[in-house]
């Protein structure tokens, strides 16, 4: 991995953020995707992918992905990578991390939890995030401003589902 990009691979997919990009989400307002999608995802076996990207107020930046497989009951059924960049510019990619998300009653999502585990036995950093803003619909994409919170440093980002458009 390298500073001038973050880069996870899921499902046969390569996921990439610009650390750039991720640092104008604590604006409230991305200049331009933070992400972006290569290759092929096999939508007949993932029903939707769950991209986290934000920018904290220390400096510290965090990505991840998680996928859905088709038919899958719970969230637990793949396991979310990810990626937090320290204050220093140090690149953890992440030995493991949990993702709950809560819904309001329409099925949007209205908060997200992250246990973030850059060593496996570990103890977890906790994130939290709370919706700003509705969603935002764009071709198979839905986008969720959010407010985070980390070992008490605020940031922001985007939760965002991602489907066959």
């Amino acid at each position: 991995m390298s500073a001038d990009a973050l880069v996870l691979e899921i499902d046969g997919a390569r996921i990439e953020w610009s650390p750039d990009a991720l640092r104008t989400l604590a604006s409230g307002e991305p200049a331009e995707a933070a992400w972006r999608l290569e290759g092929d995802v096999d939508w007949e076996a993932v029903e939707s992918l769950g991209v986290v990207s934000a920018a904290f107020e220390d400096g510290r930046l965090l990505t991840l992905v998680a996928s859905r497989p088709a038919g899958a009951e719970g969230h637990d059924a793949a396991p979310p990578r990810g990626i937090l960049v320290q204050p220093d510019g140090e690149v953890i990619e992440l030995a493991e991390a949990l993702l709950s998300t809560e819904y309001d009653s329409e099925g949007a999502p209205s908060r997200i939890g992250l246990e973030l585990y850059p060593e496996l036995d570990g103890i977890p950093l906790r994130v939290a995030a709370d919706r700003i803003s509705p969603a935002r619909l764009d071709a198979g994409a839905e986008a969720t401003q959010m407010s985070f919170r980390l070992e008490g440093t605020d940031g922001a980002g985007l939760f965002e589902r991602v489907s066959r458009s």
